[in-house]
């Protein structure tokens, strides 16, 4: 069938509302995650949610993003900093998966 264009207003139902936020907030996240990776940008993306929770993405980090902007001399970038990827990889990993899968009959 192909996409189909999405006529641009205010979503009324709640949980579509919700759906189509998490959506949106993980793609721009993974587009400026993408523009820090491939071009070496600092950057720091700030979205609220329609219930007010803020979501934050920066990189190298928030504070060394804040301090560039509102400095007058070039801040030095903080001492490795782990990526957000890293940030990633380690909140999924202290989440609970379930048990062990195995794959080929070997544990």
């Amino acid at each position: 069938m192909g996409r189909r264009k999405v006529e641009m207003k205010k979503i009324e139902k709640d949980k579509a509302l919700q759906v189509c936020f998490s959506k949106r907030k993980q793609g721009v996240f993974k587009k400026a995650s993408e523009l820090s990776l491939l071009c070496g940008a600092h950057v720091a993306v700030i979205i609220f949610s329609p219930g007010g929770k803020p979501y934050v993405y920066a990189q190298p980090s928030l504070d060394y993003v804040i301090n560039t902007i509102t400095s007058s001399s070039n801040p030095t970038p903080p001492p490795s900093l782990p990526t957000h990827q890293q940030w990633r990889i380690d909140d999924l990993n202290r989440e609970p998966c379930g048990p062990p899968r195995t794959f080929g009959g070997r544990a």
